[in-house]
């Protein structure tokens, strides 16, 4: 979903630009709580990020941590104002949060505990919100005591004091958990859909987002901050971002020879896509690779948003 909406946002598409902060906001989030976990952990943690399962109902938990005899879910919200809860809504900045992360938190926390008990796994599952913007104030009318509230402040002592699960009996439970793990049906491509022909075709400078691209031999170099790119890898990434914004990374040939906007030649793109990609049917292709989300966020943010 990330990578989805970062690429239409560098092809100067900004119809969910909001939807893209929040997605960023929420990613960077869960990104610093598992630096933290890192840091601050006695003993390696067995830990799963973005888990996601269906047992007749979607779910989606953020992060989980495997210490003894339990199971921690950490529902990650990146607020960076005030937050209220009354034990029935939850406000953020004064206004009504719709999906309250304590109702999240307790759904999924039943949910997982249903899987568990379904593998016969005895261990009990402990939820936790976690409100990691350091800016972030939290008033509490102690109308949330079944679910632990961590303020970033409290993080490094919380994630010190956790005792890490025997090695063997982690692989164990995360082999399970595998078992259940799914793709989320909210896919991007329907949620927010896009024209083609809305978005700026060339290839951009991945290190500052640039189209003023000039074409040499066997490089293209950028004509604001002099950065320069094999062909071979500029095309990768074409292939990449083009694959991301089709159903299942599959794409059409014509639609990455618009993007590309003839600044390659055909024949090496040609060459380049059979290389990279596998042939699904004729005209159509499917890649295997990814954009890195860490490279596109470091551009998005040196763009200046």
């Amino acid at each position: 979903m990330l990578n989805y909406l970062l690429t239409l946002h560098f092809r100067n598409h900004h119809l969910y630009k909001k939807e893209l902060e929040n997605l960023i906001a929420g990613y960077e989030g869960e990104r610093r709580f598992i630096e933290l976990a890192d840091q601050f952990s006695q003993k390696k943690l067995s830990l799963i990020w973005d888990y996601t399962f269906d047992i007749g109902t979607f779910t989606q938990i953020d992060v989980m941590i495997l210490t003894q005899n339990s199971l921690n879910v950490y529902e990650i919200k990146n607020y960076h104002a005030q937050c209220e809860s009354d034990g029935v809504t939850f406000k953020y900045n004064d206004h009504v949060v719709a999906n309250n992360p304590y109702t999240q938190c307790r759904m999924a926390t039943s949910r997982l505990t249903n899987l568990l008990r379904r593998e016969r796994i005895d261990i009990d599952v402990i939820p936790h919100l976690v409100l990691i913007h350091p800016n972030c104030q939290m008033k509490l009318a102690n109308l949330e005591n079944d679910i632990s509230t961590l303020m970033m402040i409290d993080i490094p002592k919380h994630i010190y004091q956790l005792p890490p699960m025997e090695p063997r009996t982690a692989d164990r439970i995360l082999s399970t958990l595998n078992k259940y793990r799914c793709v989320s049906p909210y896919q991007p491509h329907t949620q927010y859909p896009f024209d083609l022909n809305q978005l700026t075709p060339g290839i951009f400078c991945p290190e500052c987002g640039s189209y003023y691209i000039e074409i040499q031999n066997r490089c293209l170099v950028c004509q604001n901050c002099n950065c320069q790119e094999e062909k071979s890898s500029a095309v990768k990434r074409l292939i990449a971002e083009c694959a991301t914004l089709f159903p299942e990374q599959t794409f059409q040939k014509k639609d990455l020879l618009y993007l590309n906007n003839k600044q390659v030649g055909d024949s090496t793109i040609h060459l380049l896509t059979h290389k990279y990609c596998e042939q699904i049917k004729k005209g159509y292709y499917q890649s295997h690779d990814e954009f890195s989300i860490s490279q596109l966020l470091k551009l998005y943010y040196r763009k200046g948003r």
